[in-house]
C-alpha cells in the first residue's frame, strides 16, 4: 500500500442576476490524506473548511454532524455560517471473506465554529465498524458510536453507501 491523497472544493452561488431571488454563496473546501501504518492498518487525517456569505440567513448556513470531523455532535446537529472539521482515525482489519472486509476505526474528531466570540470547539472520540463489499457499486456501510467531551451526548452514525 502506499500513501492517498485527496481534495475538493465547492462553491455554490446563487444571484439576482441569474434569477435567484436573492444573493448568497457557500465554499468549502476538504482534503484526506490516508497512510499505511505497519501490515494492514490506516491512518487517516481529513479536514474541512467551510463558509457561507451574503445575507446571514438559512440559506448561508451548514448543518453539520455525523459525518468525520462532526460525529460527536448532538443527534439534531447545528446549523453554523463558517466552520473547520478535522479527524485522525486509525482503521484494522477485523475478519476477511471473499465477499469483503470488516474493519473497526477508533477516530478523534474536532469541530471549530465562529458561532461564539472567538470560537466554539467541539471535540468528540469514538469506533466504528466498516464493511467493505467487494464487486459491488455500494463500497462501504458503517456505523459509528461518538462521545462529544463538549456536551458529554453519545451519537450513533449510520452510513452506506460511501467510501471512508
Amino acid at each position: 500500500s502506499s500513501d492517498v491523497c485527496s481534495s475538493d472544493l465547492t462553491l455554490d452561488q446563487a444571484m439576482k442576476l441569474l434569477g435567484s431571488d436573492r444573493n448568497f454563496a457557500h465554499a468549502f473546501a476538504g482534503a484526506s490524506y490516508t497512510h499505511p501504518l505497519w501490515e494492514d492498518f490506516l491512518l487517516r487525517l481529513e479536514g474541512e473548511v467551510g463558509t457561507g456569505w451574503g445575507r446571514h440567513n438559512m440559506l448561508t448556513l451548514y448543518k453539520l454532524g455525523g459525518k468525520p470531523g462532526a460525529r460527536g455532535l448532538p443527534n439534531r446537529g447545528i446549523w453554523v455560517k463558517d466552520y473547520s472539521t478535522w479527524s485522525l482515525a486509525i482503521e484494522e482489519p477485523l475478519y476477511r471473506h471473499r465477499w469483503g472486509t470488516l474493519t473497526t476505526t477508533q477516530f478523534g474528531d474536532l469541530l471549530v465554529t465562529g458561532e461564539d466570540a472567538p470560537v466554539r470547539s467541539y471535540p468528540g472520540i469514538g469506533m466504528g465498524l466498516r464493511v467493505y463489499l467487494k464487486e459491488i457499486a455500494l463500497p462501504a456501510v458503517g456505523v459509528d458510536g461518538a462521545f462529544s467531551t463538549w456536551t458529554q451526548d453519545y451519537r450513533l452514525s449510520i452510513f452506506l453507501g460511501k467510501s471512508f
